[in-house]
């Protein structure tokens, strides 16, 4: 199917239990487009590297904020100086949530859910760990919006807001041959992570389920 679309899947292996990461590559437009960058890590510096020397990449997509799709982004744009989409509310959210106040808060905010200390640090430094795995943050030069529509590869596809594995998560929609990038809105075997951050939506569940039924 990629084939047909002309697109390209780079995945990014992760060290984590969850274990890869699916970006793209194809072009756009200008040049060619990435979709998401994994961490920033080497592993992943070592997948892009080959590929940004035979490609001029001129758009990076950021579907969302986490860390294993955002984390790689500066960098990329420092390498390739490619201008970078995002939404806005992930893009507040993935310069700030990684910082020692905003880390910190969320220790405090464990504990007022009753969490003991040590699980509350556990957690909260659990998080600070992708600190040098997110910088040097991207500068966006595009927001994302409802209904924009992006060239790649063979097709447009339209961005369609799908909020509740993060509050500015995006899905691409090509009608004309009902293909859907879901990002991590849908997933092939497991259902994504949907979490209580202490800020943004008051109910991503009920947002997640929401964005299903669009």
């Amino acid at each position: 199917m990629l084939n047909e679309l002309k697109v390209t899947q780079i995945t990014i292996p992760l060290p984590f239990r969850l274990d890869h990461v699916h970006c793209f590559l194809a072009e756009g437009e200008k040049g060619w487009t990435i979709i998401d960058a994994g961490l920033n890590n080497k592993t992943t510096r070592d997948l892009w590297n080959p590929i940004i020397e035979k490609h001029d990449i001129t758009d990076i997509i950021i579907t969302h904020y986490h860390p294993d799709h955002f984390g790689y982004a500066g960098a990329l744009q420092q390498l390739t100086d490619a201008d970078i989409w995002m939404t806005e509310v992930d893009e507040n959210a993935g310069t700030t949530y990684w910082e020692a106040d905003s880390l910190n808060l969320l220790k405090e905010n464990y504990k007022a859910c009753g969490m003991e200390e040590d699980v509350a640090v556990a957690l909260s430094s659990d998080e600070s760990g992708f600190m040098p795995q997110v910088k040097p943050y991207p500068t966006v030069n595009h927001h994302l919006e409802e209904g924009m529509k992006l060239h790649f590869g063979k097709y447009e596809y339209e961005v369609i807001f799908t909020p509740g594995h993060s509050d500015g998560l995006i899905s691409l929609y090509n009608k004309e041959k009902s293909v859907l990038f879901s990002t991590d809105h849908i997933l092939p075997r497991i259902s994504p992570n949907i979490s209580y951050w202490f800020k943004g939506f008051s109910n991503p569940l009920e947002e997640f389920f929401n964005s299903l039924k669009k």
